[in-house]
């Protein structure tokens, strides 16, 4: 048997079969940064409709996975693909459909993946064995996966190490919280059971582990914090010439919706835009679920560009003015960092953070100096900073950084604290 250390990585959600790069690219990244540090990679994730490799093709392939067919990712796959681009008003019929779907989804505990997971649990104890592995990563969400290594340990004990990944916080945010008492109470006690098993924690913001520590006291023993982080190789991609555009353009990047209850809900800046006429131009890349009505009201102030390779994503960053992070929702907003935030530092372009007061990618954003910050929930504060931003865009004075000094955010460097925790 070969004394060369070993890790399977259990995930739902993996390359060609998800439709956001930003919900994938922690764990590829990362797969592919132990794999250059001479660890033997594994990993087992559910296959569905091949989506997209976002130009990642040839790193995947590099590595050892196991697809297991599931008929839930299969069916989430062909839901995001048949979704339209605009988002119109439901009808009656749609709108009983989905209150039904939502009880449903509530009913879920923790989700609706605790129903399919049984063909990644089994392929993990073959992996596991056939492959001498000792070392388990669990990235969620869905927080379903987590049952996965509650009962791998179950099974195997100190046999394995077994290293939870939270990627967002399970029963602090209320993205995944559940709403009713008893759902809310089983969804706690699930987080409980799969916290005490676990040998390590990470996490990718530094308000989860409070909160973490605040519900559930003392049980958490080896917790370290592991950013997404930007990838430096990338750099050539991102760089450019000063955009020149005639219009302010301020880009974004990823999963977005204008449904009243997303928690990437641009409307507000978009609405501003529209009753002060400005010349802001604002392009969305990814899977975005914005109405038509925008294209009407901003005509040529509007662009979708839909699903992009990451490097010709980062090219196309480099050639907006601003570049936008979106999170809507107040409740579970402080410790919101998401993934694009570090493609933008790569990109080089003045961020703007809009979102609730508290949130912590606003307060980056503050702090390390990389642009502009708007309370998403204030409509004042809001038209204040446009004419802000359109204000320095046209004296030419937009915030600027040097990337140099935001080298504490590498990917490098965030996943090398991974190496000491594994057998």
């Amino acid at each position: 048997m070969s004394n060369r250390k070993a890790v399977l990585v259990i995930v739902r959600d993996f390359p060609p079969y998800f439709s956001s790069l930003g919900g994938v690219i922690r764990i590829l990244k990362m797969c592919d940064f132990l794999r250059n540090s001479e660890i033997a990679v594994h990993v087992v994730a559910a296959a569905g409709l091949e989506i997209s490799y976002f130009g990642y093709e040839d790193l995947v392939k590099r590595i050892t996975i196991h697809y297991v067919p599931d008929v839930l990712q299969r069916y989430n796959n062909q839901r995001s693909t048949t979704f339209a681009s605009t988002a119109e008003d439901a009808g009656v019929t749609r709108k009983i459909v989905q209150k039904i779907r939502n009880m449903i989804l509530e009913l879920s505990v923790p989700d609706l993946g605790i129903f399919f997971f049984r063909g990644l649990y089994k392929k993990s104890i073959q992996v596991i064995e056939s492959h001498h592995i000792e070392n388990v990563i669990v990235s969620s969400p869905p927080f379903s996966t987590q049952a996965i290594g509650w009962l791998l340990k179950r099974r195997m004990g100190e046999r394995i190490n077994l290293i939870v990944d939270y990627r967002d916080s399970w029963n602090t945010l209320s993205i995944f919280a559940k709403r009713w008492r008893t759902t809310r109470a089983f969804n706690r006690i699930m987080e409980r059971h799969v916290l005490k098993a676990a040998d390590h924690l990470l996490y990718q913001s530094p308000p989860v582990i409070r909160k973490i520590d605040k519900m559930f006291p003392g049980i958490v023993r080896n917790s370290q914090l592991v950013m997404n982080g930007y990838d430096p190789s990338m750099e050539l991609a991102a760089s450019g010439p000063a955009p020149a555009n005639e219009m302010l353009t301020i880009g974004h990047f990823g999963a977005i919706s204008d449904d009243p209850k997303s928690f990437r809900n641009p409307t507000p800046l978009l609405q501003a835009v529209v009753e002060l006429d400005l010349p802001i131009r604002f392009e969305f890349y990814g899977a975005a679920r914005l109405s038509s009505h925008w294209q009407h009201s901003l005509v040529n102030r509007f662009f979708l560009g839909g699903n992009l390779s990451h490097e010709t994503a980062l090219r196309q960053m480099a050639k907006c003015d601003v570049l936008m992070l979106i999170h809507s929702d107040p409740i579970g907003a402080d410790e919101v960092i998401p993934a694009k935030i570090f493609e933008y530092m790569l990109a080089g372009r003045p961020i703007l953070a809009a979102g609730p007061e508290g949130m912590e990618s606003r307060r980056m954003v503050r702090e390390k100096h990389l642009g502009y910050s708007i309370d998403i929930l204030d409509r004042s504060d809001i038209k204040v900073v446009l004419k802000k931003i359109l204000m320095h865009w046209r004296q030419g004075h937009l915030v600027q950084y040097d990337r140099g000094a935001l080298t504490e955010f590498s990917r490098p460097l965030q996943y090398a604290k991974i190496l000491p925790i594994l057998r």
